[in-house]
Parts: structure tokens; C-alpha cells; sequence
């Protein structure tokens, strides 16, 4: 049986326990992970939190900070910047309402208003237009 060596718990281990590692070699040979399977979990689920990840997601999309986002949520009462909701309509929570051409943040808003201004490609002119619509056949 052969075995191999952990780098982090340094436990001789059958090869078995090891990922594959997908190397194109001209010699054929089969490359494995240099920690064992179990190490690698343990790493990947102490390094894998929601929250902290959902931040680095808001933050690499936006560039809105943790605080930045919270600055303008108490900026806006702590309810969606349209319709004044407290409690986000979804599990998905509270949305970064943007520009999509200019990628400017106009707000936090609800998952139904953010759909509301995507469905009408922020053009005001049809939001106008609709919202007549409503009045003359309310």
C-alpha cells in the first residue's frame, strides 16, 4: 500500500486519504495534495464563514465597507430607501440598489423594490408611465 506524509499533521497516511491533484505531466504520473483530507477540510471550514464572506462579496462588488453599508442603512431610517419596509421580503436580506452603468450605490433597498427598478432598467420614463397607468385605472 503506499502512503504519503501530511505536511500538516504529519501523519504517514494511506494515498487514499490524499486528493488527487490534476497535474498535466508528459509522464503520466498522478500528483496529490500535499495535506491530507482531513486537514484540508478543517482548513477550509475555519476559513469559510457566511458573513465574513458575504462582506468580501459586497465589498469586491461595491466597494462599500461593512461600515459604509451600515453608515447608509442608519442613514436611511433602517428600512428599504423605496417603500420604507423594516424587515427585508426575502432571505437573501437587504440589496445594494445601484447604477448599472455608472455602478453608483443609490441605496439599500428591499428584494422587491430592487426587482421593481431592475424590471424597469432605472428608466423613469416607463416608472412615470406606469404609475399613471395606475391612477387612471385604479
Amino acid at each position: 500500500m503506499r502512503t504519503k506524509q501530511c505536511t500538516n499533521c504529519h501523519q504517514l497516511l494511506p494515498i487514499s486519504d490524499f486528493a488527487k491533484r490534476i497535474v498535466y505531466k508528459p509522464t503520466g504520473r498522478q500528483y496529490y495534495q500535499p495535506k491530507c483530507k482531513t486537514c484540508d477540510n478543517a482548513r477550509r471550514k475555519k476559513s469559510w464563514d457566511r458573513e465574513t464572506e458575504y462582506w468580501k462579496r459586497i465589498f469586491r462588488t461595491y466597494g462599500l465597507s461593512r461600515s459604509g453599508w451600515e453608515d447608509m442603512w442608519i442613514s436611511q431610517d433602517r428600512c428599504c430607501a423605496i417603500c420604507k419596509r423594516t424587515s427585508p421580503d426575502s432571505k437573501k436580506g437587504w440589496h445594494v440598489e445601484h447604477d448599472h452603468l455608472s455602478g453608483k450605490i443609490r441605496g439599500i433597498t428591499c428584494l422587491t423594490c430592487n426587482n421593481l427598478l431592475a424590471a424597469a432598467h432605472d428608466n423613469i420614463e416607463l416608472l412615470e408611465l406606469a404609475i399613471l397607468y395606475l391612477e387612471s385605472r385604479g
